[in-house]
């Protein structure tokens, strides 16, 4: 006769950023281009948008949603040295809505365009000058941190 014995043991969720979904799109020569999200967003994640756009590295960039989010930028860049390079921006919204949801980017030139869509969760927030321990003084000025808030802590 065999006896069975089974084990159940109760372990915490491990947390971290997980990614839940993600959607992107090619366009070209267009001021503005949409992509929705393949499911609806979960309240309390964060949504990233990434575009490039192939006009001038100079360009402009308006991002909005059906939900009404509010984003925030991360990240501009453009090639400072080849006006008619491409121009790579990323930004964020934390604590969204939830709800089904289409993502508009527009700028303000004509071109090729490329969108990525990114809804995460588990990312908590805080403004990094929170994070930054205070300067002592030197005879030397401190560096120059980027003034931007971005994700700093995990759940």
């Amino acid at each position: 006769m065999k006896i069975v014995v089974f084990f159940m043991a109760s372990f915490p969720a491990l947390a971290g950023v997980l990614l839940v979904q993600s959607s992107s799109f090619d366009t070209t020569a267009v001021h503005t281009t949409s992509l929705k999200f393949p499911v609806a967003n979960a309240q309390g994640n964060f949504i990233v948008v990434c575009s490039r756009a192939g006009a001038t590295n100079t360009q402009s960039f308006t991002v909005t949603d059906s939900n009404g989010n509010v984003y925030q930028q991360a990240l501009k860049v453009g090639v400072p040295l080849d006006p008619t390079s491409e121009t790579l921006v990323i930004v964020y919204a934390e604590n969204i809505k939830g709800g089904a949801n289409t993502v508009t980017v527009s700028d303000n030139t004509d071109g090729t365009m490329r969108v990525a869509i990114l809804e995460y969760s588990g990312v908590a927030f805080r403004a990094r000058s929170m994070q930054s321990p205070p300067h002592k003084a030197s005879a030397r000025p401190p560096t120059a941190e980027p003034q931007s808030r971005l994700p700093m802590a995990i759940l």
